[in-house]
């Protein structure tokens, strides 16, 4: 009887050192699974040690695109005048927020380039604010205001100054915002899924 006990118990021991091994083994399953996605752990590291030329084409458009445009808002009296429909208050706030903006921008294609994980997930985050921010960044007053000015100040070679309907100016103006707001959803919605992919997030550390 003492037998038969010990091996009951020697049965119970190694059944219970199966089953930690067996949990702890799929904790770290899960861990790896978190860590690596789809991708092997070999894969993961080859991964770690290239980059992507999409990686690449994107800090490069961050730098020349945030370098271009930060130019543009050197002088506030040209930005003013840009936005001259909008409230003194208005054209103040989003003069600051679009010089934080291309700093920002300029900094994640930097940090895109360097393979930065904070960089990644700040241009992801300046993608986002694009897109739920469209309305205020193409703002219809202005570019009706553009037009508006184009056309009435555009001289045929006899030198009389074109007349045209507001309703036209109108359709120019949905038009050009159609093409901005298609421009930043496609862009801004190709770089959120290119950066969330488990092969490119690797490269980032």
């Amino acid at each position: 009887m003492g037998y038969g006990s010990e091996g009951r118990g020697d049965e119970e021991k190694n059944f219970c050192a199966v089953e930690h091994t067996c949990f702890f083994s799929a904790i770290e399953r899960m861990r790896n699974d978190k860590k690596y996605g789809s991708m092997g752990e070999k894969e993961y590291l080859v991964m770690q040690k290239k980059i992507s030329k999409g990686v690449v084409i994107f800090g490069v458009l961050f730098i020349l695109t945030s370098v271009w445009q930060a130019q543009k808002f050197i002088s506030f009296d040209y930005y003013s005048r840009v936005f001259q429909q909008l409230p003194p208050f208005f054209i103040v706030g989003r003069y600051i927020i679009s010089i934080m903006l291309r700093v920002l921008g300029f900094s994640a294609g930097i940090g895109l380039l360097l393979r930065k994980d904070i960089a990644r997930k700040l241009a992801l985050g300046l993608a986002i604010f694009t897109i739920l921010s469209l309305y205020w960044k193409h703002p219809y007053s202005v570019v009706y205001n553009y037009y508006k000015i184009s056309f009435y100040f555009t001289q045929n070679p006899d030198g009389v100054v074109q007349f045209v309907l507001p309703e036209t100016i109108k359709q120019y103006t949905l038009v050009t915002l159609a093409v901005f707001y298609l421009f930043d959803i496609l862009f801004c919605s190709g770089l959120i899924y290119y950066f969330t992919r488990p092969k490119v997030k690797a490269q980032f550390k």
